[in-house]
């Protein structure tokens, strides 16, 4: 496929999405001063646990990983 060609589908492609999209928002379907919404909230946590493990090294516990840990949950 030609570059020049590949370049005009995405400017096209582009265009069409901004103005399907700056469209949707100037509908009113109906008189709320509010809206909604929902989705899956990944996350991939890394704590200072240093000082932790410091402290229970000197009691005889093993340490802590420090490579980090999964979360997940909703937002809304």
């Amino acid at each position: 496929m030609d570059i020049m060609k590949f370049k005009s589908i995405v400017a096209l492609i582009v265009l069409v999405t901004a103005t399907s999209c700056s469209y949707s928002q100037s509908k009113k379907y109906f008189d709320t001063p509010f809206g909604g919404g929902g989705g899956y909230t990944p996350g991939w946590y890394f704590p200072n646990l240093e000082s932790l493990n410091k402290e229970l090294t000197s009691i005889g516990v093993p340490k802590l990983s420090e490579s980090g840990f999964y979360s997940s949950g909703g937002a809304g």
